[in-house]
């Protein structure tokens, strides 16, 4: 088990990105550059199945099916170093709850009737109408070489200190280079190889210098990155009012920090906060930080599980969750993670030694994925959507691990701990 604050960089799950200096700080909504390099055939995947049946949790079986086998590293990553399943010749997933999805395969690599028979045996009958396989329009193993030669571009000369990102776009079956810079990058895409530069799109990014939660500022959201000035960094957690004082403060995990530590926002530009009300640690790994101004929303994006009302959720309730029920994170280095599947509401978090135990803390699994917390998501809220833009607070992310089956787990303090120990109660709002 790994304590979750650190000094490593940031990595966004879901997209690559170049650190650049001087970049950027999210990756906002994108339009298409049309460079001057040939291009292939057009190829386009629009799923809409006539009744797709029952779709909830279907994207993640499916990605299980199409995972199975893969070699991946410590981290879940493909020790290819391409895009989850192209490797084995899937070249993606399209679609979505309303309309069904399908699963894009190189018969080259894997046939139609292999993929199928996979997802026969992975799926649920009920769900399996949901799901088709469709051939893929361009050669994986062309589209893994354009992935690679994408990889091998010195961006960052062509950038102009703006930040880069790359994925695999299934439904065009194209590698996409993304930045607010795009009309900057052609000439870079102009020195590949002419077939591999067809397998490849630019993209423009809008509003990359828009507040997120990497450079937050006050009235401070929960879910934002917060530094000290010894380099090591956590996360805020959610906004609570002090019964003793009636004053807001923020939640944070006690291992980031003693007390009388100043914490910053993610750009070191402003105070969030100086640590507090941290007692009986390891015990209760939980503090506060106070002397600045706190809202009730959360920040959601970054990840690959939630994105929502422009990447904040508003809390309107908090309360321990039940064993059995499902759960979100959103920590400032993995972004929103969901479906995480609690299986204890009574474990305990023993990493300092024995006698040296957090106890009755969540612990979570995440069944599906294996994108897990990360080093510096420690004080990040835990929650569930009980609505749109709406969040209900279970707790703080305090511990990060993967067990014996490879899947991800997460240690976390519950609500009903935080608020008797520190004696505060979540602040609502209205989404």
């Amino acid at each position: 088990m790994n304590r979750s604050n650190s000094r490593v960089p940031m990595i966004l799950a879901g997209v690559t990105l170049l650190a650049i200096a001087g970049a950027g700080s999210g990756l906002g909504a994108s339009a298409q550059v049309e460079p001057s390099f040939p291009k292939s055939a057009a190829c386009e995947h629009v799923v809409d199945t006539s009744a797709p049946g029952d779709t909830k949790g279907v994207s993640s079986l499916v990605w299980n099916e199409v995972q199975a086998g893969e070699p991946v590293d410590a981290s879940g990553r493909p020790t290819s170093g391409l895009p989850y399943g192209l490797a084995q010749g899937v070249v993606g997933l399209v679609g979505d709850a309303e309309s069904g999805y399908s699963v894009i395969v190189d018969e080259e690599t894997i046939t139609q009737e292999e993929m199928e028979e996979r997802l026969d045996g992975g799926l649920p009958s009920s769900k399996r109408d949901s799901v088709e396989v469709e051939p893929s329009c361009r050669d994986a193993s062309l589209l893994a070489e354009a992935w690679r030669a994408v990889h091998d571009i010195d961006w960052a000369s062509y950038a102009g200190g703006e930040r880069v990102g790359i994925y695999l776009d299934a439904a065009d079956e194209r590698v996409v280079v993304e930045s607010v810079a795009a009309k900057n990058l052609a000439p870079g895409i102009e020195m590949m190889d002419a077939e591999l530069a067809a397998f490849v799109r630019l993209d423009t990014l809008q509003d990359m210098e828009l507040t997120s939660r990497m450079n937050d500022e006050a009235p401070w959201n929960g879910g934002l990155r917060i530094n000290r000035a010894n380099g090591s960094f956590c996360t805020g957690g959610f906004t609570v009012i002090r019964r003793s004082t009636n004053t807001r403060a923020m939640v944070t995990a006690g291992h980031c920090s003693g007390n009388g530590i100043v914490w910053r926002n993610g750009s070191d530009d402003d105070l969030v906060g100086t640590s507090t009300a941290r007692s009986n640690y390891p015990e209760y790994d939980q503090m506060l930080l106070v002397g600045s101004s706190y809202t009730p929303r959360i920040w959601v994006g970054g990840g690959t599980g939630d994105a929502d009302a422009d990447n904040l959720r508003t809390v309107t309730g908090a309360a321990d969750p039940a064993e059995g029920q499902e759960v979100c994170t959103s920590g400032s280095v993995s972004g929103a993670l969901c479906d995480w599947d609690v299986r204890s509401l009574s474990a305990s978090d023993c990493s300092l030694g024995p006698g040296q135990c957090t106890t009755y803390v969540i612990r979570a699994v995440r069944v599906s994925g294996t994108a897990g917390v990360q080093n510096g998501d420690s004080g990040g809220p835990v929650y569930t959507k009980p609505g749109a833009n709406a969040a209900t607070i279970r707790g703080i992310i305090i511990a990060r691990g993967e067990n014996s089956a490879g899947q991800p787990v997460m240690w976390a303090e519950r609500y009903r701990s935080i608020a008797g120990h520190l004696d505060v109660y979540a602040l609502i709002g209205t989404p």
